[in-house]
């Protein structure tokens, strides 16, 4: 989830506790916003069976962001100044910047790692919720 809004809706925690049900491994950005803004959605959303992996963005050295909570996550992806829509040494002007971006490759790292578990290990059965067989301790 690459947004984040001020305030939930019940549709939302709706999808997010079914898809929490499902144990599907759910990414989330922390919000820019630093202390301007005191509660955001959906990494604010806390549930006892609702599990996020929670994103902010960093620069090329690994240093977050200003306005970026570092402690409010648990990973900082490169999120600074990133390519978007172009190729990028064809030098394309499009480059974006925020923990949104850096939700996109931690997405596709997230469905990398449990395509290359289902293929060493085919049949395997995932326990729920964040326990040792669980999708979110393989990630």
């Amino acid at each position: 989830m690459s947004f984040v809004i001020g305030k939930s809706t019940e549709d939302l925690e709706t999808e997010i506790n079914n898809a929490a049900r499902q144990s599907i491994v759910m990414t989330c950005s922390t919000h820019d916003e630093g202390s301007r803004i005191e509660k955001a959605f959906p990494v604010s959303f806390k549930k006892e069976a609702v599990f996020f992996i929670v994103l902010a963005a960093c620069d090329e050295y690994g240093r977050a962001l200003q306005e970026v909570d570092e402690q409010g996550c648990h990973y900082l992806i490169l999120g600074r100044k990133v390519a978007a829509g172009g190729i990028p040494f064809l030098k394309s002007e499009d480059i974006i910047t925020g923990s949104s971006v850096a939700t996109a490759p931690a997405a596709g790292l997230c469905s990398l790692v449990l395509t290359c578990d289902r293929l060493a290990h085919p049949g395997k059965k995932y326990m729920d919720g964040m326990g040792a067989d669980s999708r979110y301790r393989l990630v």
